[in-house]
């Protein structure tokens, strides 16, 4: 069930720790205290906050999963009305960074899944023909007729590092 995990992680020279660690930190959810604490300290949010009992609550409430696309992934609050001040219950849901990020930009590109599609892309194609894949060929690869890699670029010049060390 986890063979292209392990992969991945093999090639990446991932300790088992520090791959527990980083899946702990990418699907547990966030210390409702210190969010409550960020909150208060930032004018934007009206320098106020739920309650942590509150957040918490809604965390369990939507069984830590984004209430969009059901994600487990870095899951943060959303104020549904856009108004960072507005702090009723019936205003926040728990989405994750991906979907909010597009909620905030009006974006339909899920870009997180674009540099997963990335890597993948570049690392079968390694291990088809022995050597880097071009950034052309990682693109068809990855069934994308974008002709950039934006933020996703800095990931994969990592994964090509990687490979070749």
């Amino acid at each position: 069930m986890f063979e292209k995990l392990i992969e991945v992680l093999t090639l990446l020279d991932v300790s088992e720790k520090d791959a527990i660690k980083s899946v702990l930190m990418a699907v547990g959810p966030s210390n409702p205290a210190s969010l409550r604490q960020s909150w208060m300290a930032n004018k934007s949010y009206g320098n106020s906050a739920p309650t942590t009992e509150l957040l918490w609550s809604l965390m369990k409430e939507s069984g830590f999963q984004c209430c969009q696309c059901g994600s487990s992934f870095r899951l943060q609050f959303d104020h549904i009305n856009s108004d960072a001040t507005d702090h009723n219950r019936e205003n926040l849901q728990v989405i994750c960074h991906n979907c909010n990020v597009q909620k905030r930009r009006n974006n339909p590109v899920k870009m997180f899944d674009f540099q997963y599609e990335l890597v993948l892309a570049t690392i079968d194609l390694w291990k088809e023909n022995g050597e880097l894949p071009t950034y052309k060929q990682t693109l068809e690869k990855a069934g994308s007729d974008s002709a950039c890699f934006g933020g996703a670029s800095y990931m994969l010049n990592y994964v090509r590092e990687m490979l070749t060390r």
